[in-house]
């Protein structure tokens, strides 16, 4: 089985302690595949007085843009020499690039994912309303919804271990090889154990050996000896799985994004418990095809 090749990875930035949770995930996955790394950062210019002069307007963007360009370069210097200060070895060897933009964060991240051929996306996440934005934020929760790419959103609280253990919350059927086989390669890039993790309803028990049929012949597809199937029974699925990991050490937790998949499902309930991982799990999002 190849690994993935990445060669570029989508690094938004509002320069916020939340976006810099997400520094230690983005330099591992640039050290193992040597992707360079986009740092982006989207401004904003409030004009509260629509009669202001033209003139004035157009210093409040420069000063903007200013600011944006001056803390992106900062940022920059400090991802260069990110191995060494951290102990992780030599310098770095891969590129950065900065980006600043005016615009609406979640419509400029999608455009600039379209137009240069981003491979993923890592970005920490947000707190806003709702319970789902509460558990994974606003903007995150928006780009995961509607991003061609991977997306790995990193939580405040989350504290880098290394990656060793990647879990995929599944529905095991056989349209989810694609997908399987993207966490195949990228835990191959990190020698991780890979889990497929199914939450199965009382009904859904007298299929299980059904299930393991389906994985076995996934396994033989993906070709990646370290990976597992867990099958848990659980009536309600986001418990199931907040269960699990709450009792396994998971580094990423990995779901798809279509409509009728996993995530899709959670991100169409109206949801009454906050999905407690969350708040200290990256979630790695994956768009299943059609």
């Amino acid at each position: 089985m190849e690994t993935p090749k990445m060669k570029n990875i989508l690094y938004p930035t509002d320069f916020s302690l939340t976006s810099r949770c997400s520094i230690p995930f983005l330099i591992e996955f640039a050290n193992k595949t040597g992707a360079s790394i986009h740092i982006l950062n989207i401004f904003s210019v409030n004009i509260y007085d629509p009669n202001m002069p033209a003139e004035l307007m157009m210093s409040a963007y420069q000063q903007a843009e200013a600011s944006s360009k001056e803390n992106l370069d900062l940022l920059k210097k400090e991802l260069e020499g990110y191995n060494q200060t951290h102990g992780r070895g030599a310098q770095s060897t891969y590129n950065l690039f900065t980006i600043s933009r005016q615009g609406l964060v979640v419509d400029e991240i999608l455009n600039y994912v379209e137009d240069n051929n981003i491979d993923i996306v890592v970005m920490g996440t947000t707190g806003a309303s709702g319970i789902l934005e509460k558990i994974i934020g606003s903007n995150a929760a928006s780009v995961i919804e509607k991003c061609p790419k991977p997306v790995l959103a990193i939580p405040d609280k989350a504290e880098f271990r290394g990656i060793n253990n990647i879990v995929y919350a599944t529905d095991l059927e056989e349209k989810e090889l694609n997908e399987i086989k993207i966490l195949a390669g990228i835990s191959k890039l990190f020698n991780a154990e890979l889990t497929l993790l199914h939450v199965c309803n009382e009904k859904e028990t007298a299929i299980m050996e059904d299930k393991e049929k389906i994985f076995n012949e996934l396994k033989v597809e993906i070709d990646y000896m370290k990976t597992n199937l867990e099958m848990v029974q659980n009536e309600n699925v986001i418990n199931g799985i907040d269960d699990y990991v709450s009792k396994h050490k998971t580094d990423i937790i990995s779901m798809a994004t279509h409509r009728r998949s996993l995530l899709g499902k959670i991100f169409d309930r109206s949801l009454t418990k906050q999905m407690a991982y969350h708040t200290r799990i990256p979630l790695l999002a994956l768009e299943r095809e059609s």
